[in-house]
C-alpha cells in the first residue's frame, strides 16, 4: 500500500511528493513519557529470498510460528519496467520536482495525457501488491509457504498489503488494507491528466480535485480455515462511507477481547479542504517551500480506535493518539497487545533534527545530482551501473543533513485502549541514518517475554548493500526479543541457543555467502571464528551453512611427542564445512599453564586429523597482550593451542677463519655457528681448541629454534702454522713473519635497483570471471638482481612471484584470480593501489516476483525524497 501512494502522488500530487522530503522535521507528540520494553537481541530473518517485503504480522499457532506480509509482485521484466518509466518522462518528472518548478511538473504530467495515458495505464497494471504466507519453527528461519495468498485486482492502483490476522474459533481472520479508486479504465486517468494540461485554473483545479476525492485507502475482510485459501467477506470494513484521500484508514491492528473485537488504525486529516489543496497547486507562480510547508501545516496522520461485535461492521471512535501537529508528525502502523488488564501499543514514528534551514540545503544538494543522468545509467547500463554512478556522487553533505533523521518504532501503555502514555522510542536503526530506518512492528508478548519482528532498512549506504537488498540477498525483516528476567518463564521466541551453537541461517544468503560479519563463539566463550561478510561458507552438500557448532572435544586427542595441548580442543561442526576465503580462528590461553621454559611467542594452532590421528601446526600470530593465538582456517575439525617443549638440543656448523695468513702480531677472527634445534631454551658451553690446547670458553643461551654465529679473536706472535678445533670442526690458519700481502680488493659488483611502479586490474567482473592483474617491475640499476611481486587482494596474499631482471630493463608480471565474491576489491602491489568490482551474473529473471523496482525508482525519486521516506512510509503505506 505505501507503494501504490508514492507512485500515484508522484505522477499527480506533487504537493504529497514535497511531504516525502518534509516528514522527517520531527517534533514528537506531546505526552507523558514511559519506560519501553528495552529489547535485547535483534538479527535479521530468513524469508526464502524474498525481495523487498514488508508489513510483517505473526501469530503462534501449534508450536508453528505463522507470518503474513506485503510482496510487490511484477507482471514484466526489468527492462520492461524501465522502458515504461522513461517513455512517461519519470526522469524530467523528478528534476522539475526537486528544482521547485510547479508549473514544470504540472506540464510534465499533463504531457502524458496526449499520447501516453494507455502507457501510463499498462504500467499500472503491471505492478500491484499482495499478501504471502509463511511458516517457522523458531520465529527467525522462515519457509514460504505460497507467496501470494491473497491479491485484489491485480494493478498498482488496487493493491493490498498490511495484514492483520487472528485465530478465532478454528478460523483464520484477516484485515488488511486496500487501495480503492473510482478508476476503471485508463481514459479516467487519461482526462485528469488532460485537464491538467488547460489553460484555465479552474479547470486545472477540479481535476486535481477529482483525484484526491477518487484515491484513498480502506481496511478488507477475509476468511480461512486451512490458512492458503482465502475468502474475501468484504473488501470495505472501515471506514464505512465513501469518502476522499483524508477518509482513508488503513495497517489495522484487532485483538478480540472477550466478545467483542477492537481494532487500532493509521488514519489520516487535514485542516485542509480539497479545493484548497487544488487552489495552492494550481498557483504555480507562488508555490515555494513556504507555501509547502504551510499547506502541509495542517496535514497528518493518526491512529485510531473503532469496536465491532463481528469484526465487519466497526464503530469508529476516532483518533486516540496523534502527533497534533503537520505531516512530519504523523504515526502510525499500530501493534496492540493485551495483557491482564493493560493494552500496550507499538508504532513507527520519525525522529529528526533537521531544520527548514536544511531542507532548502537538501533540497540543492539533491537538485545537483544530476538525477536524469542517473536515470539513464539504469536504463541503459543496468542496476550495477546505477549504483556505481549513484555512489560515486559527491553525497557527504546529504549525508551530513540526514545523518540523525530515520523513522524508529515508539511505545505507549493504556489501561482502557484509548487514552495512551507514550515511550518517545523503544527501537532504533541499526544507525540513525534514514537508510538505517526501522518500522511496522509486529509484537507478541505475555507481560513478561516479548518479541517483534519489524521491518527494517540498511545499516551502511555503500555497493554491496544496496546490491543485496535489491536481490533479495539482504532481508528486509528483522526481529528482536525482551529476554525475561531471571527464573521468568513464558512466551520468548525463538529460545535461546545452548552455549558453542552459533546460529547464522539469518545472514547467510541462498548461496551461502554472509552478507555482514560474524563472529561465532565456543561453549566455554575462548574461541572464537571471524567470518567477515562475503565469506562462502559451505556445508560438505554444498548447501548454505545455518549453524556453526564450537564445543570441546570428548574425549580430548594426545598431543605429539614433546607437545602440550594448552587449554582445551574445540571441535567445529558441521563436518567438511570450507570457507572461502579463509577464516580467522582465535583461542584465548592462560599463560601460567605454559609449561616451564615454553615461550609465549612458540604458541601455534594446530588441527586434528581424526582420519590419520595427526596434528598439522599451523602459520599462527600470538598477541601477547589480550593472550590469543589466532590462525586461518579454510575447513571445520578440531583444534586446539599446541606448546612444543622438546629439550634444547645444540648443533655447532660453518667453521670460518679468517683471514687464513696474517703477520706476526695480527688478529685472526674464528666465526661458528651455534643452533638450538629443541623447542625449549638452553646453555651451550663452546670450547675454542687451538694446536690442542683450549685457550676460550664461551656460555651460549639460545631459545628454541634459535641459532647464532658466535665469534673468537686470537693473536699469535710466532710464525708458524696453528691448527683450531670448535665444536667438533677443524681448521688452520698460518702466521708468518714479514709482510703478509693480501689480495686487491675486488671491483664492487654493480648493483640493482628494482621498482614496481605501474598496477592495472580488470575493472569490472562477474562472479567466475578471471581478474587480469598487470605489474610492471622495473630495474634502475645497472646490475642484474631478482625481485619478490606479492599480490594482495583485500588485504590477503594471494600469489608471489619472483622475478630477475637485467640492469636497465622493466618486466610485466601478469597475476589472475577467478573472481568469487561480489563487492569492491582492493588490490596492493607495495605502495601500488588499484581496485576492481566483482558483481552477481546479471540474469534479468522474467519471473516478476524478486523485482524491486519501487525500491530503484526510490533511489532514483528517494535522492529527491531522501529525508522523507521514514514517515511517509508511516503515512502512504497504510493510508494511501
Amino acid at each position: 500500500m505505501r507503494l501504490v501512494a508514492r507512485v500515484v502522488t508522484l505522477l499527480v500530487v506533487p504537493v504529497l511528493v514535497l511531504g516525502l522530503l518534509l516528514s522527517p522535521i520531527v517534533d514528537n507528540v506531546s505526552a507523558e513519557y514511559i519506560p519501553g520494553k528495552g529489547w535485547k537481541y535483534r538479527g535479521d530473518i530468513s524469508l526464502g529470498g524474498e525481495v523487498l517485503v514488508a508489513d510483517a504480522w505473526v501469530i503462534e499457532d501449534d508450536d508453528t510460528y505463522r507470518m503474513w506480509y506485503t510482496r510487490l509482485r511484477l507482471d514484466e521484466s526489468y527492462g520492461a519496467i524501465a522502458d515504461r518509466i522513461t517513455s512517461l518522462n519519470g526522469p524530467a518528472i523528478a528534476d522539475a520536482f526537486i528544482n521547485m518548478d510547479l508549473g514544470g511538473l504540472l506540464n510534465q504530467l499533463a504531457g502524458l495525457s496526449a499520447s501516453d495515458a494507455a502507457e501510463l495505464w499498462a504500467f499500472l497494471d503491471s505492478i500491484t501488491t499482495v499478501i504471502g504466507y509463511a511458516t517457522s519453527p523458531d520465529g527467525v528461519n522462515w519457509t514460504v509457504e505460497n507467496n501470494e495468498v491473497l491479491a485484489s485486482g491485480g494493478s498498482l492502483h488496487n493493491g493490498i498489503g498490511a495484514p492483520c490476522v487472528i485465530l478465532d474459533s478454528g478460523t483464520y481472520k484477516m484485515w488488511y488494507s486496500r487501495l480503492e479508486t473510482d478508476w476503471t479504465t485508463g481514459a479516467q486517468l487519461a482526462t485528469i491528466l488532460d485537464d491538467l494540461d488547460n489553460p484555465d485554473p479552474n479547470v486545472q483545479q477540479a481535476a486535481i480535485e477529482t483525484f484526491l476525492s477518487q484515491v484513498r485507502s480502506v481496511i478488507g475482510y477475509a476468511t480461512s480455515a486451512d490458512l492458503i485459501t482465502w475468502t474475501v467477506q468484504d473488501n470495505q470494513v472501515f471506514p464505512a462511507a465513501d469518502g476522499d484521500i483524508f477518509d482513508s484508514a488503513g495497517a489495522p491492528s484487532v485483538i478480540l477481547d472477550d466478545t467483542t473485537y477492537k481494532m487500532w488504525y493509521t488514519g489520516a486529516k487535514s485542516d485542509l479542504t480539497l479545493a484548497e489543496i487544488a487552489a495552492v497547486l494550481t498557483d504555480t507562480d507562488s508555490f515555494d517551500l513556504s507555501a509547502a510547508l504551510n499547506l502541509l501545516n495542517g496535514t497528518t496522520s493518526f491512529i485510531g480506535y473503532a469496536t465491532s461485535t463481528d469484526g465487519q461492521v466497526w464503530t469508529d471512535s476516532g483518533e486516540v493518539l496523534s502527533g497534533d501537529g503537520p505531516i512530519w508528525e504523523s504515526i502510525g502502523d499500530p501493534c496492540v497487545v493485551k495483557v491482564t488488564d493493560s493494552y500496550e501499543m507499538w508504532f513507527s514514528r520519525a525522529t529528526t533534527d533537521l531544520t527548514i534551514s536544511d531542507i532548502v540545503t537538501l533540497l540543492t544538494e539533491i537538485s545537483g545530482l544530476d538525477l536524469s543522468g542517473l536515470w539513464d545509467e539504469l536504463d541503459n547500463n543496468g542496476i550495477e551501473a546505477f549504483l556505481t554512478a549513484y555512489l560515486a556522487k559527491d553525497l557527504t553533505t546529504i549525508n551530513s543533513l540526514i545523518s540523525n533523521t530515520s523513522s524508529v518504532i515508539a511505545y505507549a501503555i493504556s489501561d482502557d485502549g484509548t487514552t495512551w502514555a507514550v515511550e518517545e522510542t523503544d527501537l532504533t536503526g541499526i544507525s540513525s541514518n534514514l537508510w538505517s530506518s526501522v518500522g511496522a512492528p509486529c509484537v507478541i508478548g505475555d507481560g513478561t517475554n516479548y518479541t517483534m519482528w519489524f521491518t527494517e532498512g540498511i545499516g551502511t549506504l555503500d555497493f554491496q548493500s544496496l546490491f543485496d537488498l535489491i536481490f533479495g540477498a539482504k532481508s528486509t525483516i528483522a526481529w528482536a526479543t525482551h529476554p525475561p528476567p531471571s527464573g521468568g518463564g513464558g512466551f520468548l521466541p525463538p529460545p535461546p541457543l545452548p552455549p558453542g551453537i552459533n546460529y547464522v541461517a539469518n545472514i547467510v544468503d541462498t548461496e551461502g555467502y554472509f552478507i555482514k560479519e560474524f563472529i561465532a563463539l565456543s561453549d566455554d566463550g575462548l574461541a572464537s571464528l571471524t567470518l567477515p561478510e562475503g565469506t562462502q561458507a559451505l556445508k560438505e552438500d554444498g548447501d548454505p551453512i545455518s549453524v556453526i557448532t564450537m564445543v570441546t572435544m570428548d574425549p580430548q586427542p594426545d598431543p605429539p611427542t614433546d607437545n602440550s595441548v594448552i587449554g582445551l580442543v574445540y571441535d567445529f561442526d558441521p563436518d567438511g564445512a570450507t570457507f572461502d576465503p579463509p577464516i580467522t580462528i582465535t583461542i584465548t590461553y592462560d599463560p601460567a599453564t605454559l609449561p616451564e621454559g615454553v615461550e609465549e611467542e612458540n604458541l601455534t594452532i594446530a588441527m586434528w586429523d581424526e582420519d590419520t590421528g595427526t596434528w598439522t601446526k599451523l602459520p599462527s600470530t600470538v598477541d601477547t597482550e589480550n593472550k590469543t593465538v589466532s590462525a586461518q582456517i579454510d575447513h571445520f575439525t578440531g583444534f586446539a593451542i599446541l606448546a612444543a617443549h622438546a629439550p634444547a638440543a645444540f648443533e655447532v656448523s660453518k667453521l670460518s677463519i679468517t683471514p687464513g695468513q696474517v703477520e706476526t702480531g695480527q688478529v685472526v677472527t674464528i666465526a661458528v655457528t651455534l643452533s638450538n634445534s629443541g623447542d625449549l631454551s638452553g646453555t651451550y658451553q663452546l670450547e675454542l681448541f687451538i694446536v690442542g690446547v683450549v685457550t676460550e670458553v664461551r656460555e651460549v643461551t639460545l631459545g628454541g629454534g634459535e641459532s647464532t654465529v658466535v665469534y673468537f679473536e686470537v693473536i699469535r706472535s710466532a710464525a708458524r702454522s696453528y691448527t683450531v678445533s670448535v665444536g667438533g670442526f677443524t681448521g688452520i690458519f698460518i702466521v708468518e713473519e714479514g709482510e703478509v700481502i693480501e689480495p686487491p680488493e675486488p671491483e664492487p659488483e654493480p648493483e640493482a635497483d628494482i621498482v614496481t611502479n605501474e598496477l592495472s586490474a580488470t575493472a569490472a567482473v562477474i562472479v567466475g570471471e578471471t581478474v587480469t592483474i598487470d605489474v610492471v617491475v622495473a630495474n634502475r640499476g645497472e646490475g642484474e638482481g631478482s625481485y619478490e611481486v606479492i599480490l594482495l587482494i583485500d588485504g590477503n596474499v594471494i600469489e608471489s612471484r619472483t622475478v630477475t631482471l637485467a640492469g636497465n630493463s622493466e618486466q610485466t608480471v601478469t597475476f589472475t584470480t577467478i573472481a568469487a565474491t561480489t563487492g569492491l576489491h582492493t588490490v596492493d602491489v607495495d605502495d601500488l593501489s588499484t581496485i576492481f568490482v566483482v558483481s552477481k551474473k546479471a540474469e534479468i529473471p522474467e519471473e516478476p516476483s524478486h523485482l524491486n523496482w519501487w525500491f530503484i525508482g526510490g533511489i532514483i525519486g528517494g535522492c529527491a525524497v531522501l529525508t522523507a521516506a521514514a514517515t511517509i512510509f508511516l503515512l502512504r503505506r497504510r493510508m494511501a
